[in-house]
């Protein structure tokens, strides 16, 4: 299982179309609608009509099928078969209303990440040049006290979060800024993901997780997906392109950190300009495995660094 930004196509360049997944051996997908920069005002319905497009790929396409329920995992076990789950990423759209949530969640809406690389009313998202969520030049972001900076969770953001305890929808804290995150360890009650990032430890990306973070996400029992940005797995991919081995290695670092139950992958295809060098698109997620084989894991672990863990996780934080 993956994460990838829904773009509200499906076309042969994309990274990730049902075709690819399912020729890479993904069972599972998580597709995230997303509102564009400077159209946060008409967000809802343009998260809607991403929906709305995914919805009729469900419908009429006999090999994919939507995730809602845990029963629906089952459905995973015919190897022709995609399951679809629906994401927001950024909670935006919401605006002040948290009375859409439930709606949202009848729609199928079954993960949210609380925001994009900006600040939205609920929380602050980390710095990405040309975004400034926290009001930073490009020169400021690079010094080393900036993580720190920016507000934790406004208390929409604190209401937020235990609605989405309670519904049963996943708290995604990927783009998230550091002090959110701390708000949200301290105020979820169950699992909360980071559906596509990695390590800080192994590139100091502003987008990356600390190992506290890490061991934090895994002691409230949640999954990290790794992300395919090129800028987030290695220092300089200019001059030294990201290969899938690098990807391997945020994934293996994570591992050995706090163990196999609590990472996995998170690609975000069609939402990074390209993915690293053998993996292209999300046909070469089969490329993954014999990697891992090579670093000492069994069958059992790979399953669960390939998409087990996220099932896992899911099962604990939805409701039904």
């Amino acid at each position: 299982m993956v994460s990838e930004e829904f773009t509200g196509e499906f076309q042969d360049e994309y990274h990730a179309t049902t075709d690819l997944l399912l020729a890479g051996g993904i069972d599972v997908q998580v597709a995230a609608a997303w509102a564009p920069v400077g159209f946060e005002t008409s967000g809802l319905e343009i998260v809607l009509e991403k929906f709305g497009i995914l919805y009729a790929e469900v419908q009429n396409n006999p090999n994919v099928f939507q995730i809602k329920r845990k029963s629906d995992f089952a459905k995973v076990q015919d190897k022709n078969k995609l399951g679809y789950i629906f994401a927001i990423e950024g909670a935006a759209p919401l605006g002040n209303n948290l009375k859409l949530l439930p709606a949202l969640y009848e729609l199928g809406v079954r993960v949210i990440t609380l925001v994009w690389s900006r600040k939205n009313m609920f929380a602050e998202g980390v710095y990405l040049p040309g975004f400034g969520a926290s009001g930073l030049s490009a020169s400021e972001a690079q010094k080393g006290d900036d993580l720190e900076r920016g507000e934790g969770l406004s208390e929409l953001g604190k209401q937020l979060v235990v609605m989405m305890n309670e519904l049963g929808i996943a708290i995604d804290v990927s783009h998230l800024n550091r002090k959110g995150f701390q708000d949200v360890a301290k105020y979820s009650k169950g699992p909360f993901i980071a559906s596509h990032s990695c390590a800080f430890s192994l590139n100091n990306h502003q987008r990356n997780l600390s190992d506290k973070q890490i061991k934090q996400i895994a002691a409230a029992g949640g999954c990290i997906g790794i992300n395919f940005s090129q800028e987030f797995l290695v220092a300089d991919p200019k001059n030294e392109p990201a290969t899938i081995d690098d990807v391997v290695e945020h994934m293996v670092y994570i591992a050995e950190l706090v163990g196999v139950d609590y990472v996995s992958l998170g690609s975000d295809f069609d939402g990074i300009d390209q993915g690293p060098v053998g993996l292209e698109n999300a046909k070469k997620f089969k490329d993954i495995p014999p990697r891992l084989k090579d670093k000492g894991y069994s069958n059992k672990d790979i399953d669960k660094l390939m998409g087990e863990n996220w099932h896992r996780v899911f099962r604990e934080i939805w409701i039904s």
